[in-house]
Order: structure tokens, then C-alpha cells, then sequence
């Protein structure tokens, strides 16, 4: 986590606007399988917002990447 320090970094992992669905996206999307395990290593390291998005995953069972792509 901590190549996720800084705000700017955010996007490699969860996407933007551009339609890019950033390093979790992809790998959600190529998976081909529903469900599944995530893990985020070394959560304190990572900005704030991260943990924020880990949370929010945990609270709604999905997670939204790149263009309002949708993964449950």
C-alpha cells in the first residue's frame, strides 16, 4: 500500500474518469469469476482515502472503478 501514499496515486488502483479501470478494476474484470478474496497489505500505509474505499466495499459488497464500472 504504500505506492498509494499520495493522493494522485489513487487512481492506479481504482481508476478514472478516462474510462481506465485502474490495477483493481483490471484484475476484477479479467478474473472471469464471481467473488473472490481481496487483500490489501499494509492498509496504515496507504492514503486516507483507500481505507475509505476499503470500507465502503466492505459496507455495499461492491466497489465502482473507471467509468462507473460496477463490481460486486
Amino acid at each position: 500500500m504504500s505506492e498509494y501514499m499520495l493522493d494522485k496515486n489513487i487512481n492506479n488502483l481504482i481508476g478514472d474518469d478516462t474510462g481506465y479501470l485502474g490495477r483493481l478494476g483490471e484484475a476484477l474484470k479479467n478474473n472471469g469469476v464471481e467473488g473472490g478474496i481481496i487483500l490489501f497489505d499494509e492498509m496504515k500505509k496507504g492514503h486516507r482515502r483507500i481505507v475509505d474505499i476499503c470500507l465502503q466495499m466492505l459496507d455495499s459488497a461492491r466497489i465502482t472503478c473507471g467509468q462507473n464500472n460496477a463490481f460486486c
